[in-house]
C-alpha cells in the first residue's frame, strides 16, 4: 500500500475559482509514492521523519497523512526541482482549480489525468 504524506493550501481566486496547492512527499526524485508501507508502520514514519500529522484516512489508492507544514520542517528535505532525476525524498507541489460546480475551468486538473497522480491528487481535494 503506498503511504502519502501531504499538506494543501486553498485559495479563492478573484474570479471566484477555488485554487488548490497540493504538496505530495514522494520518493524517487518526486516520481513515484512511497510503497509497501503498512497501517501499523505510518505513525513511526511520521514520527521518524518529523512529520506532525493533521489527520490520516485510507482509500483503496493508498493512505494519506495530512501534515502540518508550520509544525514539520519542510525546508529539511529536497524540493522537486532539488531532486528531479535522483533517487532522492521530496516535496512535490500540484496545483488544481475547481470552479463553484467543480468543473476545471482553466484545464490545469486534466493535465494529470495520464499520471499516477491523478487519483490520489482527487482524493486529497475531496477532503
Amino acid at each position: 500500500m503506498y503511504l502519502i504524506p501531504y499538506f494543501k493550501k486553498e485559495e479563492t481566486t478573484f474570479s471566484g475559482n477555488k485554487l488548490l496547492k497540493i504538496v505530495l512527499f514522494l520518493a524517487n526524485g518526486g516520481t513515484t509514492c512511497l510503497e509497501d508501507v503498512k497501517d501499523f508502520e505510518v505513525k513511526s514514519f511520521c514520527s521518524d521523519n518529523g512529520f506532525v500529522v493533521l489527520k490520516q484516512f485510507k482509500t483503496t489508492n493508498g493512505i494519506f497523512v495530512e501534515v502540518d507544514p508550520q509544525q514539520t520542517d519542510i525546508s529539511s528535505y529536497y524540493s522537486f526541482s532539488e531532486a528531479h532525476k535522483t533517487q532522492n525524498e521530496c516535496w512535490r507541489t500540484f496545483i488544481m482549480v475547481f470552479s463553484e460546480d467543480n468543473k476545471d475551468i482553466w484545464n490545469v486538473n486534466s493535465l494529470f489525468s495520464d499520471t499516477p497522480f491523478s487519483k490520489i491528487l482527487h482524493d486529497i481535494a475531496a477532503v
